[in-house]
């Protein structure tokens, strides 16, 4: 028996298997974790990247900070202080500092949520807004980017002197990467903007993970960022234990191609060749189905064509943050969609309004082509759709079950951790 361990909902936890062929991955570079965290943030802060104009800040200068949400581990909290002392120094004053929170289509955090991200002192001395994408009288129209997309923005970013985003450097099915101008878009956009960006990973090319130059859907959320003012980003990556690795601060799209950077030397992870199975888990985007299929759609360039991919979800909240999501997911899992253009049309709403959820099926569709999905998690409930090439399984056990007898003991095993956030690569 194999013993291994893994990130399962924000906790560590052991799993065993019987098969002989158990291959892990390499990275390019060993990880440096970083120690005083503080220190850290006001060394970024003291030698930006790329051209920042902080002329612009001052005493009479509104500041809009842009955080993240519940769905990326970001450590806020561990980098504000330092943020404010950066502008209390340019005379900033306390009442002129809005946070706002974007959650792009996502639900409000809730109050426990709030002081995990911010921490209690922050929630306590300032008031935290959250997002709101359909609240049009919130929204302010900035303009349209090259491929003719609207872009609707919270008006607390037209409004303010000087906006700050705080996120992640992480993979995104869409944007390539998370991090950079994406803390603008979709995170502070109205949904109409939404919509028509995720409407671009099916129908335009090169909209793929861990790819952001060529991509149209990056493309467009730069304009996007650029357009709504954004001065400057505080951008953090995570080792796969999930300690801060990197922090840096400046323009937006530089501040992001320098994390890349290091992330490719430290996140990427290298297979000789494909395996019959790949083993991870979704975290750190575990919440519901919509997020944790990540994992799924990145386990694709490592999977062997008839393989299967086992994806560990917690999912407490099941199949989506929203009745909608739920029961859209739900419907569309029903058939097995063997016409992927026929599913697109259907879902995809008038004006691309279901567009953020049908891209996502539509992925995962696709993905289904090459290789099954067994999905481990015991928050969906006991109806939940079964096709062919998808199952939802409620222990592991039963997941290895199904690929010993498919495969048997020799068959090849991929392991590593953290599948929404690391990316899996075979070697060149």
């Amino acid at each position: 028996m194999y013993t291994f361990s893994l990130h399962v909902g924000n906790k560590i936890k052991k799993f065993k298997i019987p098969f002989n062929n158990v291959v892990l991955g390499k990275t390019k570079e060993d990880v440096k974790v970083l120690g005083n965290i503080d220190f850290e943030v006001k060394k970024s802060l003291e030698k930006l990247i790329g051209i920042v104009d902080t002329s612009k800040i001052n005493s009479k200068s509104k500041i809009l900070i842009v955080s993240d949400d519940y769905t990326r581990p970001t450590p806020t909290k561990d980098i504000l202080p330092e943020l404010l002392n950066f502008l209390f120094d340019k005379n900033v004053r306390k009442e002129n500092i809005k946070i706002i929170v974007a959650t792009g289509f996502h639900r409000e955090m809730t109050p426990k949520e709030k002081i995990d991200k911010f921490g209690e002192k922050i929630c306590s001395n300032y008031e935290i807004i959250h997002h709101n994408s359909l609240d049009k009288k919130s929204l302010t129209y900035i303009g349209k980017t090259k491929n003719n997309i609207p872009i609707y923005i919270n008006k607390l970013a037209t409004d303010a002197d000087f906006i700050i985003g705080i996120g992640i450097v992480e993979i995104h099915p869409w944007a390539g990467f998370a991090g950079g101008p994406k803390i603008i878009c979709p995170g502070i956009a109205g949904k109409e903007t939404i919509n028509y960006t995720h409407a671009l990973p099916v129908i335009e090319k090169n909209v793929e993970i861990g790819k952001t130059t060529g991509n149209p859907f990056w493309e467009n959320i730069k304009e996007a960022a650029k357009l709504s003012g954004l001065d400057m980003v505080i951008n953090i990556l995570l080792d796969q234990q999930g300690k801060i690795s990197a922090i840096y601060s400046g323009e937006a799209v530089e501040t992001q191609k320098k994390c890349i950077d290091v992330f490719k030397k430290n996140n990427c992870i290298f297979f000789k060749e494909e395996a019959d199975i790949v083993i991870t888990t979704s975290d750190p985007k575990f919440h519901y189905w919509g997020q944790a299929a990540i994992s799924g759609y990145n386990a694709d360039s490592v999977v062997k064509k008839g393989g299967t991919r086992i994806i560990i979800a917690e999912c407490p909240e099941g199949f989506g943050d929203s009745q909608h999501e739920i029961i859209f997911y739900f419907d569309s899992l029903r058939d097995e969609w063997e016409d992927l253009s026929r599913y697109w049309e259907e879902k995809k709403g008038k004006m691309f309004d279901n567009s953020r959820n049908a891209c996502a099926i539509h992925r995962h569709l696709l993905s289904l082509k090459k290789s099954d999905m067994l999905m481990v998690t015991k928050g969906f409930p006991s109806s939940t759709p079964t096709l062919k090439s998808q199952k939802v399984v409620s222990t592991f056990q039963e997941a290895i079950n199904i690929t010993r007898a498919k495969y048997g003991d020799d068959a090849k095993v991929i392991i590593y951790d953290l599948g929404a956030m690391v990316l899996p690569l075979i070697s060149k």
